[in-house]
């Protein structure tokens, strides 16, 4: 059996959990699929940044029609994506974590601004470019090209 990839972590308390319906469209780039945009609570949010990803993989026995035989294991996989996202340019950059449920995807935790951890995409903002007070906007915000309208 697949173990589950844990959550990638943060610190204690920067995190809200959420329970929401979003929706999220996805762009391949340089032959990987990422998050583009989220829609959330009548606003478009562009994702700026690096993104995450992983799942969890739970085997569940399903029980067939046919009572005499054994009930057969169907795998059931979760994924998550963990970005940043600005709805402009006078926005905060907020965290989001979103998890697809059947065919729907879920914001599940919403995360204050804060730099990107560590990434290595080449477009992650260095921390003097992120706001430490939500109402202050970025020094140096340039839309990505896919986002301007």
């Amino acid at each position: 059996m697949m173990k589950s990839r844990p959550s990638p972590t943060d610190a204690v308390g920067s995190w809200q959990p959420c329970d929401e319906s979003v929706s999220v469209t996805f762009k391949e780039v340089d032959g990987e699929v990422r998050p583009q945009r989220l829609s959330w609570r009548g606003a478009e949010w562009c994702v700026v940044g690096c993104s995450r990803h992983w799942f969890t993989w739970h085997a569940l026995p399903v029980l067939s029609v046919d009572t005499r035989s054994n009930p057969t294991v169907r795998g059931f996989r979760t994924d998550f994506w963990r970005f940043q996202a600005t709805a402009d340019a006078a926005s905060p950059v907020l965290r989001f974590e979103v998890r697809r449920a059947d065919r729907e995807w879920r914001l599940v935790r919403l995360g204050a601004p804060s730099p990107c951890h560590g990434g290595t995409c080449g477009e992650c903002r260095t921390s003097d470019e992120l706001p430490t007070d939500p109402r202050t906007p970025r020094r140096r915000w340039e839309a990505p090209e896919q986002c301007v309208r």
